[in-house]
């Protein structure tokens, strides 16, 4: 038995088969083609996601000849669709998360009361609808993030409904994450019809019919929450990275939820990791909103022949005297300031500076910027972290895991599976059901690729002095947009 697993990522959408250990069979990939206005603006064409799913999905059930027994969905979380019932078309584009073009509004909001972020849902869901809804009967509104939208194309219309990890980053829920806040609403001028039930992230998300089967979908998630269950992260005190896009740090807290609403106060926040019936698992997420996409842009603007995938041989010619160093900003900085108008910045330049230690300043500078996601969590939730486990795309150069091992002072365990988030959907997908204290088991599917020792320890002189220069790098970057550092949730 295996499962046909949808997972839609920042910049490409995977459609892979998963058996019932873990392991990927084969993965179909399709790039994402975003559209990006201005410095501010992010966004995706909904219909072309919704099409693009159903060719992978037809073409993955086709080529697994009837193994196939069930689908799950991974989705990157809080991009944003808002769509006509009746025609199952969008009204307008895709909001991105990582899109900022409703700041003004969340400054607004938050001098009327309300502290909403820009890569929330909520105001995306509002912006949408004030300049593309005119025209559309509010009765026939709908607005969900991508796992809802999704899940309405391949049902045609019969399922809407949100799974917790991902209500829960919309912005308008309640803390439990079980119903949405009506007064966050009114102040939206959003209409709760609008918007899909919230429900378990494993259970019964209807079917989809592809050569004459009809195959239940039996999972849906937030790409991080699923990641969290590929790297075996079931238990209190263990933490990840998926160095993406951006890079999210997250860390299993069990059962409890944090004690704060929204925001801790080292720049952390809540999540909910799953829901089985009634039973939540929550954790602590910290966010460096660019990390993969820094890479690219260094690659795709500041050389004429390195790729992302070749950035570690240009890396390690750097000469080792080279105190170069990039902040990671390029729209704003997340855990632990929150500075939506800091901006990339590179520091320590000399005539003597490279492209090489450019480009090792790049790599040093996403692995401070984790580094401030790992001390925060540990601030926020009073604990020691001693290792942390790594997937994603980054996750192939190793002189980067060598050096965030050396910024965060922790052994970087590299999981075999880089794309943890396709095997955890497919794991909850194949064996959901399992309550709270059961969960734990699926971390048994997980194995570790390489292991990076730290090469000074943490909170030692070297390791401080190194951390005391990120610092200094990271306050030149700040507040470099006065209008966007504003905002505050």
């Amino acid at each position: 038995m295996t499962i046909a697993v949808i997972d839609i990522g920042s910049s490409s959408i995977r459609l892979s088969e998963v058996n019932a250990e873990g392991e990927i069979l084969h993965t179909l990939r399709s790039p994402l083609t975003v559209t990006s206005n201005a410095f501010t603006e992010t966004a995706y064409d909904a219909a072309e996601i919704a099409t693009t799913v159903t060719a992978l999905l037809d073409q993955t059930i086709e080529r697994a000849g009837g193994a196939i027994e069930a689908i799950a969905l991974a989705n990157q979380r809080a991009t944003s669709v808002v769509w006509n019932q009746d025609s199952l078309r969008p009204i307008g584009p895709a909001l991105s998360w990582q899109d900022l073009r409703t700041a003004p509004m969340c400054l607004g909001l938050g001098q009327r009361g309300l502290h909403l972020a820009p890569n929330e849902s909520a105001t995306k869901f509002a912006w949408i609808i004030a300049n593309h809804g005119q025209h559309v009967p509010r009765s026939s509104l709908r607005c969900g993030t991508l796992n809802t939208w999704v899940l309405q194309s391949l049902t045609r219309g019969e399922v809407f409904t949100c799974d917790a990890s991902n209500a829960a980053m919309t912005g308008i829920t309640d803390t439990l994450v079980t119903r949405y806040d009506s007064d966050v609403l009114a102040m939206l001028e959003l209409d709760e019809h609008m918007l899909p039930a919230i429900v378990a992230t494993h259970g019964d998300f209807g079917s989809y019919t592809s050569g004459g089967r009809s195959l239940p979908i039996t999972a849906s998630l937030g790409d991080q929450q699923a990641s969290m269950i590929g790297q075996g992260i079931l238990r209190e005190r263990a933490a990840k990275v998926t160095l993406g896009t951006g890079a999210m740090v997250d860390l299993y807290l069990g059962d409890q939820r944090p004690s704060f609403p929204r925001r801790g106060t080292h720049g952390s926040y809540p999540i909910v990791g799953w829901r089985e019936d009634t039973e939540t698992s929550w954790a602590l997420e910290a966010a460096i909103l660019s990390a993969g996409s820094s890479v690219d842009w260094f690659c795709r603007t500041l050389t004429r022949s390195c790729t992302p995938e070749e950035i570690e041989v240009l890396a390690l010619s750097a000469h080792p005297s080279s105190s170069a160093i990039f902040v990671p900003a390029l729209s704003g900085l997340a855990t632990p300031t929150w500075d939506f108008g800091a901006r990339g910045s590179f520091v320590n330049l000399t005539s003597e500076t490279r492209s090489a230690e450019m480009a090792r300043a790049v790599l040093l500078g996403i692995a401070h910027a984790v580094a401030d996601g790992v001390e925060a969590l540990e601030r926020e939730a009073s604990l020691e972290i001693t290792e942390i486990s790594a997937d994603g795309q980054m996750a192939r150069n190793e002189l980067f895991l060598q050096i965030l091992a050396d910024a965060t002072g922790l052994i970087v365990r590299r999981s075999r599976h880089l794309e943890g988030t396709t095997v955890g959907a497919g794991l909850l997908g194949l064996h959901g059901g399992l309550y709270h204290e059961e969960l734990p088991s699926l971390s048994r599917f997980h194995r570790v690729d390489r292991s990076f020792e730290p090469q000074w320890v943490r909170g030692s002189d070297r390791h401080g002095s190194a951390r005391e220069a990120w610092n200094r790098a990271r306050t030149v970057a700040l507040g470099q947009i006065p209008a966007l550092s504003m905002v505050s949730f």
